[in-house]
């Protein structure tokens, strides 16, 4: 079995929502056949990256503790692009795959907003 984070960060939400999206979760993992540690943080907000389960999850990806992060989907890292580029670049850097469970391509995600970034510079030239 691979062994995989899952990072889930939650906002404002009830002990039902957090538990339907553990459920959520843990079904796809079992479905994937993964071993799995899940990551949870309760945030005010999504727009800041300095969380304590993300920050231990961050620290076990760069001791290679896992091969795969599974997050539900791409603003359960952050709304803040330019964060969620960067956490994209520092899993690269670390071997380390991200999947999400709506089907999203993270790193083609990453690079759109890169080739928007360049052509944005090109202009301002």
């Amino acid at each position: 079995m691979e062994e995989v984070a899952v990072y889930i960060s939650l906002k404002n939400s009830n002990s039902y929502v957090k538990n339907s999206i553990i459920s959520l979760v843990k079904k796809y993992c079992n479905l994937k056949k993964y071993n799995y540690e899940i990551y949870l943080d309760e945030v005010e907000n999504r727009l800041s990256l300095d969380r304590k389960e993300l920050n231990r999850l961050m620290n076990d990806i760069k001791k290679h503790k896992y091969s795969k992060l599974i997050i539900r989907d791409v603003t359960h890292l952050s709304r803040n692009i330019y964060d969620n580029i960067s956490f994209l670049q520092f899993l690269e850097d670390n071997n380390c795959k991200i999947e999400c469970i709506d089907g999203t391509d993270l790193f083609l995600y990453k690079r759109i907003v890169e080739h928007f970034n360049r052509k944005k510079e090109e202009k301002i030239r």
